[in-house]
């Protein structure tokens, strides 16, 4: 329920953006029916509500009410450590951009992360976030492990579409980050940073996380909001290829919990 309720509103927000740029508010869909909230649903993770915490952030950025961004930013990387890196970029975005008393104010939003960190090191004798530093390794090495890992033989079709289910998704991030970088050559704005960041990361992931299409998108599913916010902002024609690219992946999806994986709680190690 909280979820569902944490997809609605962020593309309610989400909606309110286009609509102020004169963006037909059907592009939120995209959002709201990706692959990444279709997994989330299904494993019971909270990738919805940390993208909502952080559109409703980016809705107040806007709205130049810096103070109310950081809040829903500092909500956001509470609920999930990888809001960090948005949150970065937005700090870093209003510093270059001189605006120092927006940078200071956005990154008052990690002091409750850090709060919590320390507490959980008096508690528990060691910091949790460190932990993550793991997930990191060479650029595709844990993508090539993941393709060398993968075994079609002993099973019917299902195992085999289980099996090489991330590489389609890999391959869309490859094509986002392409794009992405193309415009940020033409337009270095905050969404496009975000967007070529986030594909970015990608390329350093573990094999753990590449392992399974469930970690992948909760990861990297911040993908979609920057990649909408970035046509909204661009108007640009090579966008419209990545939202073909997310239309297919939601088919995917679907046609991938109806006819092939079973729905079981998925639990990170």
């Amino acid at each position: 329920a909280i979820n569902i309720l944490a997809i609605l509103i962020g593309t309610l927000f989400l909606s309110f953006m286009l609509k102020k740029r004169g963006i037909s508010v059907w592009y939120s869909l995209i959002f709201a029916l990706g692959i990444g909230n279709i997994m989330a649903l299904q494993y019971d993770l909270t990738t919805p509500l940390f993208l909502c915490l952080i559109l409703i952030g980016i809705y107040f950025y806007e709205e130049k009410k810096i103070a109310s961004t950081a809040l829903f930013f500092s909500l956001s990387i509470l609920t999930r450590e990888t809001a960090g890196l948005i949150i970065l970029v937005f700090l870093m975005y209003e510093f270059f951009g001189k605006r120092y008393k927006n940078s200071l104010v956005i990154a008052s939003s990690f002091i409750p992360f850090i709060l919590l960190q320390f507490f959980l090191y008096q508690r528990l004798g060691e910091i949790p976030i460190l932990g993550s530093s793991g997930h990191l390794t060479l650029p595709f090495d844990g993508i090539i492990q993941k393709i060398s890992s993968i075994n079609l033989s002993g099973g019917g079709i299902k195992h085999i579409l289980r099996e090489i289910s991330v590489i389609p998704y890999f391959c869309f991030v490859m094509l986002v980050l392409a794009v992405s970088a193309i415009k940020l050559l033409r337009n270095k704005n905050i969404y496009n940073w975000n967007l070529f960041i986030q594909a970015f990361i990608s390329i350093f992931m573990c094999f753990s996380i590449w392992e399974a299409l469930a970690a992948a998108t909760r990861v990297t599913f911040a993908i979609f909001p920057f990649m909408i916010l970035s046509y909204a902002k661009d108007r640009d024609k090579l966008s419209k290829y990545l939202f073909i690219g997310a239309a297919l992946l939601t088919i995917a999806a679907i046609i991938r919990i109806l006819f092939i994986s079973p729905i079981h709680g998925y639990y990170l190690s």
